[in-house]
């Protein structure tokens, strides 16, 4: 079954969550007078843009996949490939610890902070990627939740349910590849498109891919987790070629 899904937002969670990042961000958790004059002038700033903070995300589930080494090939149920992803990390994949593939879009909304001065502007970049890591967070428990109406884990991962998350820039996926995900998630109806330069907009938005786990899944190596796809400079890639 192909579940296509728009996530419905609790905008005091989001607020919150995103203020408690955007503090650990800019470093203004302080109690000093600079940092609590920062605040001050940051919070004005999230004020201001409160209008245009509008939040979106959407996520679709895929059982029928093939996983080969780096290559991952996503199915409808009539048997039909949707989508192909290639990604260095999919190879630390151990075989059978998959049940499904989650392909998931956010948005915050429109962050730009034009004709402000440096500082403003960077108050803006920062709440939006504050806002954006929280709507992610916020998906991603939100499908966990969906992933454990379905399969129970146990043994050493406890509650997990969901893989690590699979995106351009993360695990060796080039940025590339975030072309494909249209064919996956209803970006038009969340509102999100690709860029002529390959990227997402609004500016903020982000996705990517997690998958449906089994008992029989382990987490990812970490020094991988940031890899932005350049895999001919890795060690562990080269030596997996």
């Amino acid at each position: 079954m192909n579940l296509q899904r728009k996530v419905e937002i609790n905008m005091k969670e989001l607020h919150a969550k995103a203020e408690e990042l955007f503090v650990e961000m800019a470093g203004i958790g302080g109690d000093g007078a600079k940092e609590t004059r920062m605040r001050r002038a940051a919070f004005e700033i999230r004020r201001e843009m409160l209008e245009t903070i509008a939040p979106v995300a959407g996520y679709s589930f895929y059982e029928k996949f093939n996983l080969k080494s780096a290559c991952l090939e996503v199915f409808e149920d009539s048997g039909n490939r949707t989508a192909e992803f290639n990604c260095s990390g999919f190879s630390q994949i151990g075989p059978g610890s998959l049940e499904g593939v989650y392909a998931y879009a956010v948005s915050p909304g429109d962050f730009s902070f034009e004709n402000r001065s440096v500082m403003d502007q960077l108050y803006g970049d920062i709440w939006g990627t504050a806002y954006t890591d929280a709507l992610r967070d916020m998906t991603m428990d939100i499908i966990s939740k969906d992933s454990a109406k379905s399969n129970s884990v146990g043994g050493s991962l406890g509650n997990t349910v969901i893989s690590d998350s699979f995106g351009p820039g993360f695990y060796g996926m080039d940025t590339g590849e975030l072309a494909k995900l249209p064919l996956l998630v209803d970006f038009d109806g969340l509102g999100i498109r690709i860029s002529e330069g390959g990227g997402l907009l609004p500016v903020k938005s982000c996705g990517g891919l997690v998958f449906r786990v089994n008992g029989r899944y382990r987490p990812l190596d970490s020094v991988c987790r940031f890899c932005s796809g350049k895999d001919k400079e890795c060690r562990f890639c080269r030596a997996t070629d």
